[in-house]
């Protein structure tokens, strides 16, 4: 994803001012985090557009709050449902991020993060999509297995044959 610098800031203040819609989705106090980390990285970005050094134990800093909170925030993208505000909200704190690591830090383990990040939230619409025809598909199957019409003659043991080879594929065997 690659929006302006005004979007990300827009997408990520947009959530952060109205944090209090998003605790079922993202704790209080990680949204805290959250809130702290945008504040130092958006102040060391200004300190780097001015051609400042920053301080190495405010670098720091930032290194230890992503490692605390963005194993939490890979936990929100898989164990629940994410809303467009919060797909565009992690999208737009990864790419802020991403780019303060590549002209500061350059860590690798802040760059795992954000490629983590990156790929569950785009792929979640597809998982969602996914786990829905999945669902549908076995209605489908189980309502046909149930059901024999009677114009055709398959034998009880064809079916059963057919049923366990279904429910093996099911179960991963």
């Amino acid at each position: 994803m690659n929006i302006t610098f005004d979007e990300v800031r827009k997408n990520i203040e947009y959530v952060l001012s109205s944090r209090e819609n998003y605790f079922d989705i993202i704790d209080r106090d990680k949204i805290n985090e959250i809130h702290q980390l945008y504040d130092i990285l958006l102040n060391q970005i200004n300190l780097l557009q001015d051609s400042k050094e920053v301080e190495k134990n405010e670098l720091n800093k930032v290194e230890q709050i992503v490692c605390n909170v963005y194993p939490y925030i890979i936990n929100v993208c898989v164990m629940k449902p994410l809303s467009e505000d919060i797909r565009l909200f992690l999208l737009s704190l990864n790419q802020l991020l991403f780019n303060w690591n590549i002209n500061s830090v350059n860590s690798r383990n802040i760059s795992d993060y954000c490629t983590t990040i990156t790929n569950l939230v785009n792929d979640y619409v597809s998982l969602i999509e996914m786990i829905k025809m999945l669902k549908y598909l076995v209605e489908q199957v189980n309502k046909i297995s149930t059901w024999l019409p009677p114009s055709l003659d398959v034998s009880k043991h064809y079916s059963n044959l057919i049923e366990n080879q279904l429910r093996s594929i099911r179960d991963g065997k």
